[in-house]
C-alpha cells in the first residue's frame, strides 16, 4: 500500500528542485480589528505559513494577552522560509478563543492554532459544544481539499467540524530546516529491508493532530482521515485510544508492502517527464488527477484545473510534499500497530481506486478488530462531488452509532 504512494517518487524528485511563478490574487488592505473593537498589528508571513517569518508591524493593544496570542510564535522567528515561497500580507484579528489566531489573507479566511509543535492552520466550524470531528487530509493536500458539500452536510447534522493543514502543507509550518531527503534512496532501503529514516514520521504528524486538539481543549474527537491522512489517523488511534471516539479511514492502507500497487497505466504516467512551466505543470497534474478519479462519479477537467490553480495560489510547498512522502515510505511500523486500535473503526475504499487498490482497504479492515469495511462501486482515489452524499452518510451513521455522552 505505501509502496503504491512510493510510485510518486518521480514527482517528488521533480518538486524537490522546482520553483514556479505562481500568479497571485490581489492583496486586500484592511485594518485588523479585534472582536472588542481594538486595532491589531498586521503580520507578514511567507506563503506556506512558515511562522518563523512572521514580523509584527504594530504592537498589539494592551488588553490582548500578547503572550498567548502572538508571543507564542516568537520562538520560531529564526525558522527558514520555504524555498520559492511568496510573501503574503494579511490582517490579524484577535479572538476570544484560546490560542487561536484568526486571519483574513487575500480573501482567504484562516485560523492558526499555536502549539508547542508549531503553528497549524485550521478551519473550525459548527457549534463549539457539538461532538467534534477532526478531518485529516492526504499527501500534499490542504484543508480546503475536503469538498464544501461534505463539510456542510456533516456540520448541519449537528457536529463540529475541524479541518487542518498538516505540517509542510497549506498554511501550516513548513519544515525546510530538516532538509530534503532522497526518495529513491529511501524507497530502495525499504525494499531491501534496511531501516529508512525520514526527516519526520507519520506518528509525528499524528502528534501534531493531538496538539491541535489540546489547544482547542478537545479531550476526545471523532477522527476522519483520507489517504495519507488515514495513515496518520491510524497512528493517532493506536497511540492515543483515549482521545479517539471513532475512526474513519478513507482510501488508505495498512502499509503492508505485499499489497498491490498502482495500475500499469498510472505508473507509466507517473514516469513521464514533468513540465517545468506552471501552465504545463497544471495540465500534467490535471491529467494525473483525472486518471485516479472516480469513474462512476466523473469530475469535469475544468473543475480539476480550477481546484489545482486555487490550491497553488493558497500555498505551494513542493519540498514539503517530498518530506511527507518520505514519511510514508519509511513507515514500517503501521501494519503491526493496527491491532492496537480499539476505537470503533469504519474503512471506506473505492472499488476502482488505481493508486491504492481495494485490497489496501480490505487489509486495513482485517487488521483492526471489529472494524466495518465498505467498498464503494465507481469510487477512485478522490472525493468527487457526487460521492459526498455517500461518504457523508457513512461517516454520520458511524459517528451516531458511537456517540460519546461525555462530549
Amino acid at each position: 500500500g505505501d509502496q503504491a504512494l512510493g510510485a510518486l517518487c518521480p514527482i517528488g524528485e521533480f518538486l524537490e528542485c522546482q520553483t514556479l511563478d505562481i500568479p497571485q490574487t490581489p492583496k486586500i488592505a484592511t485594518d485588523g480589528v479585534s472582536q472588542t473593537g481594538d486595532a491589531v498589528g498586521d503580520l507578514t508571513v511567507s506563503r506556506g505559513a512558515c511562522f518563523g517569518n512572521m514580523t509584527l508591524h504594530r504592537p498589539a493593544p494592551s488588553n490582548i494577552d500578547r503572550k498567548k496570542s502572538i508571543g507564542a510564535i516568537e520562538h520560531q522567528r529564526d525558522d527558514r522560509a520555504c524555498r520559492g515561497s511568496i510573501p503574503v500580507n494579511f490582517d490579524l484579528h484577535a479572538t476570544v478563543r484560546h490560542d487561536v489566531l484568526a486571519c483574513n489573507m487575500n480573501l482567504i479566511k484562516a485560523e492558526f492554532v499555536i502549539t508547542p509543535r508549531g503553528a497549524f492552520a485550521i478551519e473550525d466550524e459548527g457549534d463549539m459544544t457539538a461532538p467534534p470531528v477532526l478531518m485529516i487530509v492526504g499527501l500534499g493536500l490542504q484543508l480546503d481539499f475536503w469538498p464544501r458539500r461534505l463539510i456542510d452536510t456533516i456540520r448541519h447534522a449537528g457536529l463540529r467540524v475541524i479541518r487542518m493543514d498538516n505540517r509542510d502543507a497549506g498554511l501550516s509550518r513548513c519544515m525546510d530546516e530538516l532538509g530534503t531527503p532522497s526518495l529513491p534512496w529511501l524507497a530502495l532501503r525499504r525494499k531491501l529491508g534496511i531501516p529508512a529514516r525520514a526527516p519526520y514520521a507519520l506518528h509525528d504528524m499524528a502528534d501534531d493532530c493531538l496538539a491541535v486538539l489540546d489547544r482547542l481543549t478537545i479531550p476526545r474527537a471523532h477522527i476522519v482521515g483520507i489517504s495519507m491522512g488515514g495513515m496518520i489517523a491510524q497512528h493517532l488511534a493506536a497511540a492515543a485510544p483515549h482521545r479517539v471516539i471513532s475512526l474513519t479511514s478513507i482510501m488508505s492502507s495498512s502499509g503492508d508492502p505485499r499489497l498491490p500497487g498502482p495500475s500499469g497505466t498510472l505508473v507509466r504516467k507517473l514516469m513521464q517527464p514533468i513540465p517545468r512551466r506552471h501552465d504545463k505543470l497544471v495540465e500534467h497534474l490535471a491529467d494525473l488527477i483525472q486518471m485516479i478519479s472516480s469513474p462512476g462519479y466523473p469530475t469535469a477537467r475544468e473543475t480539476t484545473r480550477r481546484q489545482l490553480e486555487n490550491a497553488m495560489r493558497r500555498s505551494y510547498q513542493p519540498r514539503g510534499v517530498v518530506r511527507q512522502l518520505a514519511a510514508i515510505i519509511s513507515d514500517t511500523e503501521r501494519p503491526g500497530i493496527l491491532a492496537d486500535i480499539t476505537s470503533p473503526t469504519l474503512v471506506l475504499h473505492g472499488r476502482d481506486d488505481p493508486l491504492l487498490p481495494p485490497d489496501c482497504g480490505r487489509d486495513t479492515a482485517r487488521r483492526i478488530a471489529g472494524s466495518t469495511l465498505r467498498i464503494i462501486d465507481g469510487m477512485g482515489h478522490d472525493l468527487a462531488d457526487g460521492l459526498c452524499p455517500l461518504i457523508a452518510h457513512d461517516i454520520l451513521a458511524h459517528v451516531r452509532m458511537h456517540a460519546s455522552p461525555a462530549i
